[in-house]
């Protein structure tokens, strides 16, 4: 079971239900129009090929300011930027390794006009620029799957998806999502038995894991991510239940069982990530905007959360 997430401290403190190891998802279309055979492999690669689809017309991404990507993004580049020990929290964005490699990159992007800072994620305008190629491809978790077929029926056959590129070619990925159940320490009087159950049921039942993962959802354990059923679909589910081949017959699932594997262990989540997502914009919008470079955007951010931290007792430790 993928439980590094809801580890503290060294303790448990949570059951994975679902999972969201980071895939490339890309329109096949537009990346044949812009004379592309093969999804990016590298980040260099990636970079190269976002000249070739901007000289089309398209973007090949898009961020308009996304604090679960960029800690996705930093993570998967191998960075590891927060640090709990008791009391005790790390915050340095702006020294991590993994950090500065994305922020290189995306800096480059953006001052190319390579990627599509304006579109906001999740909106219609967003989910139309996917439907007709304007956004070439996306960078998510594996649960995106189905958010896709719901979001942008009139891609079906269109796209395709790929792990995630690589500083150089080595294995390596990170997580952008997924949930756990955890049961508040204060529960009104017997229902506590009720509640260990419904948590079993959904987290480690082959019923009630089968019942989530058919519906959308992407495990969290390493059983379904290798059973022979999971790995050999074609096919994603309609709301009314059809089958429909949105990624044109591909075996999505070898690619998602593999991208969970490639995932790399000893990341940290901030123990107010609610409050670190909320003031991202405020500080990183500015660098979306075209008014200061991502690295001084990202210093006034990790500013916020250091005194945010201290507010809440936290020490802070500088490394």
């Amino acid at each position: 079971m993928l439980n590094e997430p809801v580890n503290i401290n060294g303790g448990l403190y949570a059951m994975p239900a679902d999972s969201g190891p980071m895939a490339y998802f890309y329109d096949k279309d537009v990346f044949d129009k812009a004379g592309i055979s093969e999804p990016p492999a590298t980040w260099d690669e990636f970079y190269e090929d976002a000249k070739k689809i901007r000289a089309t017309g398209s973007y090949i991404t898009s961020d308009s300011g996304d604090a679960g990507l960029f800690n996705a993004m930093m993570w998967a580049m191998g960075g590891h930027a927060y640090k709990l020990n008791d009391d005790k929290l790390t915050i340095n964005i702006t020294k991590d390794k993994g950090a500065q490699r994305f922020m290189d990159l995306w800096q480059k992007m953006r001052d190319e006009d390579l990627i599509d800072v304006h579109t906001k994620t999740w909106t219609d305008d967003w989910m139309k620029s996917l439907g007709d190629g304007s956004i070439a491809s996306l960078i998510s978790g594996a649960w995106m799957a189905n958010n896709l077929l719901q979001g942008v029926p009139q891609a079906t056959g269109k796209f395709r998806v790929a792990l995630l590129p690589t500083i150089d070619g080595t294995p390596i990925n990170g997580e952008y999502g997924g949930s756990g159940l955890a049961i508040a320490k204060k529960i009104p009087d017997g229902k506590l038995d009720a509640a260990k159950k419904f948590v079993e049921y959904v987290t480690t039942n082959d019923e009630g894991i089968d019942a989530r993962v058919s519906n959308g959802s992407f495990p969290a354990t390493t059983k379904t991510l290798n059973q022979k059923d999971f790995l050999a679909k074609t096919t994603l589910r309609n709301t009314d239940g059809s089958d429909n081949e949105f990624f044109g017959g591909q075996k999505y699932n070898e690619v998602f069982s593999q991208a969970a594997k490639d995932v790399a262990g000893k990341w940290e989540f901030l123990p107010f990530e609610p409050y670190t997502r909320s003031v991202y914009n405020d500080n990183m919008g500015l660098f979306f905007s075209g008014k200061t470079d991502l690295k001084t955007a990202a210093a006034k951010w990790q500013i916020a959360l250091r005194n945010y931290a201290a507010d809440q007792g936290f020490s802070i430790v500088s490394r």
